[in-house]
């Protein structure tokens, strides 16, 4: 989240439009979960709302330890899509960032070619000073090799989903709720998308459960 709040807070008046179209749209990326295929051809047709009462209460200050309820009505801005890949159907809730961004262009978001996008956004992060060196392994002519490379130049489009689906995982969400977001079809798919570390899984935990307070 410290990240992503960085790339937000970037000044975007020194960098091109399409470093700001590319920075939103992996926004929307991380807000939905969804492939690029799918977030990055949303369209104002793509959104639906519900509309549904919520019983509200508080305290009565006339009647002292007694509550006054009555009946909210919530509006809750949903995308509808079907992914492109699996033709699966899926519908996710706009948490508030999300809508932020989509109101920016008014629910009609542009497009840009997913090479374009990866350029551009290695450079909002690289002015967002996410730059330390992650190790990675790759395997070349069949050797193990360790290395260690500058994370901005490691983010392209799927770290977006890669994103959303560890937030949610780390939020407390339970697997089977974010499967109904992600799309995947089983839970082993859906855990090679979550990237926690130790650390991440503690705070969870202790989030979660009184038993580790």
């Amino acid at each position: 989240m410290e990240e992503l709040d960085k790339m937000m807070a970037v000044d975007m008046s020194k960098m091109s439009p399409g470093h700001e179209q590319a920075r939103d749209i992996f926004m929307v990326g991380v807000w939905t979960a969804q492939r690029v295929s799918d977030y990055n051809n949303i369209h104002k047709e793509d959104f639906d709302t519900l509309v549904k009462n919520v019983m509200k209460e508080e305290d009565d200050p006339e009647h002292p330890g007694e509550k006054k309820a009555w009946i909210e009505k919530q509006e809750i801005t949903f995308l509808n899509i079907r992914q492109q890949k699996t033709g699966a159907k899926v519908s996710i809730p706009c948490n508030s960032q999300l809508k932020a961004i989509l109101e920016k262009y008014n629910y009609d978001m542009p497009h840009l070619e997913d090479q374009v996008i990866n350029r551009y956004i290695k450079d909002v992060n690289q002015a967002a000073g996410i730059t330390e060196e992650v190790e990675i392994e790759t395997t070349k002519g069949g050797t193990p090799k360790k290395e260690r490379i500058p994370k901005n130049k490691l983010i392209h489009t799927h770290t977006a989903r890669r994103t959303g689906a560890t937030l949610m995982y780390l939020a407390g969400m339970d697997v089977y709720d974010i499967m109904k977001v992600t799309g995947h079809s089983s839970p082993v798919m859906l855990k090679k998308y979550i990237r926690a570390d130790q650390l991440d899984v503690v705070n969870k935990l202790t989030d979660k459960y009184e038993y580790f307070r």
